[in-house]
C-alpha cells in the first residue's frame, strides 16, 4: 500500500474541513474492512489455539514440579507462587517467573487441592472467549482434561459485536468527510486490495502478519494512521489483547490474498447483525428478516426488491426506533453490498445467533 497518494485513478484532493485526502479516507475504510472481515477472526482463532496449547505446557511443568516438591517437602504445594519459588531457592528445576502472578499467556493457573497425597490443579482463561476458550485440569496421577469454559462464546460473540458496530461508526464518520467515498465504494473497481493492506502489515515479506504488528499504528500508513488511532486501540481493548503476561509477538495468521476488501464488510451477514445492534423492537425484525431473504435469494431482481423495501422501511424507522447516524450507515451499506459482486462473505466478525 506504501503512500496512499499512489492511487492515480482517485483524486488526491483533501476533504473539507478535515486535513484528509478522499484516497487516505478510501484506504482508511479498506484497512478497518479487511481487519474486521479478514484479519482480526484469523488472528483470535490462532490465539485462542495457541494460548491453549501453552496453557497445557505450562501445566504439564507445574505437575512435574509439584511432584518434585512433594518429593522434597512430603506434602504438595497450595499455590502456583509456591512452586515457582521452589524452584529458584533450590532444586534442579524452572518455571517461568511470571507464573509467580498466577498468569501467564492469557491463562490463570490455581490450585484446586492439595495435600499430602492428592493434588490437582486448574488452567483457565483469563478472558474468556478471548484469551481462550477452553479450562484445562490436571491431578497428581498426570491425567489432563479439557472442558469448555463457561460463557466463552457468549462473551466472544459479544466482543465481535461491538467491534463490528463501532468499525460501521468509524466508517461512517469517514463517508461524512468526503461525499465522494460512497462513490467509489459503489463502483465496480476499487483502488485498494486485499492484499496491498495486508502487505503493507508483513514487513520481513514472510507472508506472515502477527497480532502485534496489526495492533501497532506505527504499521499503517502515516497519512491514514490518525484515521486508525482511536478504532484500533478500541478493539485491542475489547479484544483484552496482551491480558494476563500474553505475548502478541508469538501470534501470527497468514497474509490475506488479493481480494476487494468491502465484500469484508459490506455484506449481508455484516448489515444483518448491524441492524440487531441498531434497530429496537418490531421493526429490527422485519428490517432483519428482509435483508436474510435477500441473502438467500438467487434472483437478483427479489434480491434488489428485497434491498429497496428494507431501505425504504429503514428510513421510516430513523429518529423513531434507529438513530439518524446508524441508519445512514445502514443504509449506505445496504447500497453499496448490492452493487458488489459478491456481497456474501461467510465468517468474519459476525456471530449469528
Amino acid at each position: 500500500m506504501g503512500n496512499p497518494s499512489s492511487h492515480k485513478d482517485v483524486e488526491p484532493r483533501r476533504a473539507a474541513g478535515a486535513g484528509f485526502t478522499l484516497v487516505e479516507l478510501l484506504v482508511a475504510i479498506a484497512i478497518i474492512a479487511v481487519l474486521m472481515g479478514l484479519l482480526v477472526p484469523a488472528v483470535q482463532k490462532v490465539r485462542e489455539a495457541a494460548n491453549r496449547q501453552h496453557a497445557g505446557e505450562t501445566l504439564s511443568r507445574v505437575l512435574a514440579v509439584a511432584g518434585l516438591y512433594h518429593d522434597v517437602l512430603g506434602h504438595y504445594p497450595a499455590d502456583v507462587g509456591a512452586l515457582v519459588r521452589f524452584c529458584q531457592e533450590g532444586p534442579a528445576c524452572s518455571l517461568d517467573p511470571r507464573l509467580a502472578t498466577g498468569q501467564l499467556q492469557g491463562y490463570s493457573f490455581f490450585i484446586l487441592k492439595a495435600t499430602e497425597v492428592e493434588w490437582q490443579a486448574e488452567a483457565e482463561p483469563a478472558a474468556p472467549g478471548l484469551t481462550g476458550a477452553q479450562s484445562l485440569f490436571v491431578d497428581q496421577g498426570g491425567a489432563m482434561t479439557a472442558l469448555p469454559t463457561p460463557g466463552a462464546d457468549e462473551a466472544r460473540g459479544k466482543a465481535f459485536e461491538r467491534i463490528l458496530a463501532r468499525g460501521a461508526e468509524q466508517v461512517g464518520d469517514f463517508m461524512r468527510l468526503d461525499p465522494e467515498t460512497f462513490t467509489f465504494l459503489q463502483q465496480p473497481a476499487f483502488p485498494v486490495t486485499n492484499a496491498e493492506v495486508s502487505g503493507n502489515l508483513d514487513h520481513n515479506g514472510d507472508h506472515l502478519v502477527s497480532a502485534q504488528e496489526i495492533f501497532d499504528l506505527g504499521s499503517y500508513p502515516p497519512e491514514t494512521a490518525p484515521l486508525m488511532g482511536e478504532w484500533l486501540p478500541y478493539v485491542e481493548n475489547v479484544l483484552r489483547m496482551g491480558t494476563a503476561n500474553e505475548d502478541l509477538g508469538g501470534i501470527f495468521v497468514p497474509a490475506v490474498q488479493d481480494g476487494d476488501p468491502r465484500v469484508s464488510f459490506f455484506n449481508f451477514d455484516a448489515l444483518i447483525q448491524l441492524t440487531r445492534s441498531f434497530a429496537t423492537g418490531r421493526p429490527q425484525r422485519s428490517l432483519v428478516m428482509k435483508l436474510a431473504r435477500a441473502e438467500r435469494t438467487q434472483d437478483p431482481a427479489l434480491r434488489q426488491a428485497l434491498v429497496d423495501a428494507y431501505l425504504e422501511e429503514l428510513q421510516r424507522q430513523v429518529d423513531i426506533n434507529v438513530s439518524r447516524g446508524h441508519g445512514e450507515v445502514l443504509g449506505k451499506g445496504a447500497v453499496i453490498a448490492i452493487r458488489l459482486p459478491a456481497s456474501h462473505l461467510p465468517g468474519g466478525l459476525v456471530s449469528r445467533r
